[in-house]
C-alpha cells in the first residue's frame, strides 16, 4: 500500500529562468496544483528539493543526499527518507496531474520496483512508484555516474502505466511560453 508521495522540485529551472515550483500557473504556484490533487489521496506528502523557500508550503522537505546529479538524486534521497517500501514519485512541473490520474496509477500498482507513467509512447519516468528494492540499482548506477533515470529504470523490475486516457493531463512546463 502507498503511504508516501514525494514531489520533485529541486530542479535548477534553466529553461525556465526561475524557480518552477512557485511560478503562478493559473492563479497559484504550480507546485500547489500537485499538492492539492494529492492531498486528497491520505498520502504523506513530501517536498523533494534543496530551495528552502518551499518550506512555506507547509510540507516537510527532504534535501538531496546527492547534490547537482539531477532528479536520480532526488529519488535516491526520496527513497531513503521513506518509511514504506513504495512510495509515489511526482513533479511539480505537471500541474494538470489530478487526483483522479494518481488514483488510477496507484489502483494499477502491483509491487513492481518501478511503475512508470507512459503516454502514446513516452516514458515519464518522474511520475510513478517507485520501490526501496531499487535502490541498490539507483546507488549502483550513482556511484557510476550515470545519472539518467531511465537507465535505473531499466536495470530494475519496472512496468509502465498506459496513462494514454490522461493525456491532456500529462503537460510538463519547462518554459514561460507552456504556461499558456
Amino acid at each position: 500500500m502507498i503511504t508516501e508521495a514525494y514531489i520533485l522540485s529541486g530542479g535548477k529551472s534553466s529553461r525556465m529562468g526561475e524557480d518552477k515550483a512557485t511560478m503562478v500557473f493559473k492563479g497559484k504556484p504550480m507546485i500547489q496544483w500537485t499538492i492539492d490533487s494529492l492531498s486528497q489521496l491520505s498520502l504523506e506528502i513530501k517536498i523533494s528539493s534543496s530551495n528552502p523557500s518551499h518550506e512555506k508550503f507547509g510540507l516537510e522537505v527532504v534535501n538531496d543526499r546527492h547534490q547537482n546529479i539531477g532528479p536520480i538524486g532526488a529519488i535516491y534521497s526520496c527513497l531513503q527518507d521513506a518509511k514504506s517500501d513504495s512510495v509515489l514519485i511526482t513533479c511539480c512541473d505537471y500541474p494538470l496531474l489530478n487526483t483522479a490520474f494518481y488514483q488510477a496509477l496507484m489502483m494499477a500498482y502491483n509491487n513492481e520496483e518501478v511503475f512508470i507513467a507512459t503516454s502514446n509512447f513516452k516514458a515519464h519516468p518522474l511520475i510513478g512508484v517507485y520501490s526501496q528494492s531499487c535502490l541498490p540499482v539507483i546507488e549502483k548506477n550513482i556511484s557510476e555516474g550515470q545519472y539518467k533515470v531511465m537507465e535505473s529504470v531499466k536495470k530494475c523490475n519496472f512496468r509502465e502505466f498506459n496513462a494514454d486516457g490522461f493525456e491532456p493531463l500529462l503537460k510538463n512546463i519547462n518554459e514561460k511560453l507552456d504556461i499558456h
